[in-house]
């Protein structure tokens, strides 16, 4: 069955939404992310930021206990410098938070010109992306026991410094996730791939 529904937003999203529409679109399917979801991807980061921690806060008692020892002077505020660790740190403890934030503030809509991602900042701010049908070609759908899953639409690697990032764009963490890719399959793979007619047969 694919799945046709509207949801009851909330105010700040539904603003949103409202205000990406263009004149005659019509707004067929639209759902936030789970936020389990998104908080799964914060499972490295916590695992790395747990050791990071503990020998952030290990080294600045360490150097706060040198420092007691000598005469006050410069030297005596050097534990302050594993300060900046301790916070970022704590920023990876804490992810599963704030990314829980942003799945509160992310939308993902099906109209029936295009596919949108709304996708809140952790901090303010909203970033829309629109995949038009020429670029749902190539979807690629993971699903879970429970029916929910991601829609993933372009999945590139990008460098970041001196390594590489897997990008992935699309909708994360979705109920029914099989329904709504038939949805945008029907609602506009299916127009885009349809064969003009020929002179023929007019």
């Amino acid at each position: 069955m694919i799945p046709r529904r509207v949801p009851i937003l909330p105010p700040e999203q539904q603003r949103h939404v409202d205000g990406e529409l263009r004149p005659g679109e019509r707004l067929i399917w639209a759902a936030q992310p789970r936020p389990g979801a998104y908080r799964r991807q914060s499972l490295g980061l916590v695992l790395f930021g747990i050791p990071w921690t503990a020998f952030a806060i290990f080294w600045m008692v360490t150097a706060g206990w040198g420092a007691s020892k000598l005469e006050r002077g410069p030297f005596s505020y050097f534990a302050l410098l594993g300060l900046p660790f301790v916070f970022i740190g704590f920023g990876m403890l804490s992810s599963p938070l704030w990314l829980t934030r942003k799945a509160k503030r992310t939308v993902y809509a099906v109209t029936d010109q295009r596919v949108i991602v709304f996708e809140g900042g952790v901090f303010g701010g909203i970033k829309v992306q629109t995949f038009m049908p020429d670029r749902l070609t190539s979807m690629t759908r993971n699903q879970r026991s429970d029916g929910s899953g991601d829609l993933i639409f372009e999945e590139f690697r990008e460098r970041r410094g001196s390594g590489t990032h897997t990008v992935r764009r699309g909708f994360v963490g979705i109920e029914d996730v099989r329904e709504v890719e038939e949805l945008i399959n029907a609602t506009l793979v299916a127009k885009r791939t349809r064969p003009m007619p020929s002179a023929s047969d007019v």
